[in-house]
């Protein structure tokens, strides 16, 4: 039987992961099959998850595998504002939302870079910046 891999990563990066793709802590264990308090353990340092484990998690929240091996955690505009609620309710975006936002920014970025590249379409002075 072969072993598993144990991955030391760092703790604050995968917590950040999950909750910026939507996931709860319920939800992770569930899909690593695991308990809860692992995933906690995970959260905190007090114990790593295997190279299953984490290409699991990255085929769930969507990210690259190398995402997770991240020194520190990467600069993020924080989501927008959800407009769909009562002024005194809070919503939440699901995880499709999230990751449809996260992809629109990615556009958005890469449109940018690509205009301010090429010197004949400038891109226009009121642009919006979204997200």
């Amino acid at each position: 039987m072969p072993k598993s891999i144990i991955v030391e990563i760092e703790p604050e990066v995968l917590k950040w992961l999950r909750e910026s793709s939507g996931w709860k802590i319920e939800e992770v264990a569930k899909r690593v099959n695991t308990i809860a308090e692992a995933v906690v353990e995970f959260e905190s340092g007090k114990k790593s998850p295997t190279l299953k484990q984490l290409k699991i998690l990255s085929a769930s929240f969507k990210r690259p595998l190398a995402s997770f091996f991240l020194s520190k955690l990467k600069e993020e505009k924080p989501l927008p504002k959800d407009y769909r609620f009562l002024p005194n309710k809070k919503g939440i975006f699901d995880k499709k939302t999230i990751l449809a936002i996260r992809k629109a920014r990615r556009l958005q970025k890469i449109s940018k870079k690509e205009m301010e590249k090429n010197e004949t379409i400038q891109p226009p002075k009121n642009i919006i910046e979204c997200c």
